[in-house]
């Protein structure tokens, strides 16, 4: 279902249409969208506190399924601030409150692959705080 009828997106430069939901960068960077089909009922979600990052949210409910997703994105042209750690780590708990299933996608441009990487250990120990809180209802796919 998802694969056609659902596709989230960072770092574009696309015009938004009647049937997405998007937040564009305060820069010339691009942005966040999620595009969907109109035969799915959609409730965005509004996260307008975040400075550190982009996120765009909404609530997506098809015959068979429902589930809250998330697109975020940190710009690499960016350095990576404190505020960034706390706010997501706020964000990921005001999310996570829902008792149904979150997936996050997006490109926080920061490379968790990367050992020894003070910053990439940091958001590593953050997703894994809060994983091992909300295992049942998150899903983390970011780079």
């Amino acid at each position: 279902m998802l694969s056609s009828d659902l596709h989230c997106s960072y770092e574009e430069t696309a015009r938004p249409r009647s049937d997405e939901h998007s937040s564009s960068l305060r820069t010339n960077h691009g942005g966040v969208c999620l595009i969907f089909r109109d035969s799915l009922e959609v409730s965005h979600i509004l996260f307008d506190d975040c400075r550190s990052f982009e996120v765009t949210c909404a609530r997506i409910t098809g015959p068979q399924f429902s589930a809250n997703f998330a697109v975020v994105y940190r710009p690499g042209s960016s350095a990576v601030a404190d505020l960034l750690f706390s706010e997501f780590s706020d964000w990921l708990e005001r999310i996570a409150v829902s008792t149904t299933p979150v997936f996050v996608v997006g490109d926080r441009n920061i490379h968790l692959d990367v050992v020894d990487d003070a910053t990439a250990l940091k958001l590593s120990d953050i997703l894994s705080t809060h994983t091992a809180h909300h295992t049942s209802n998150a899903q983390s796919t970011c780079s």
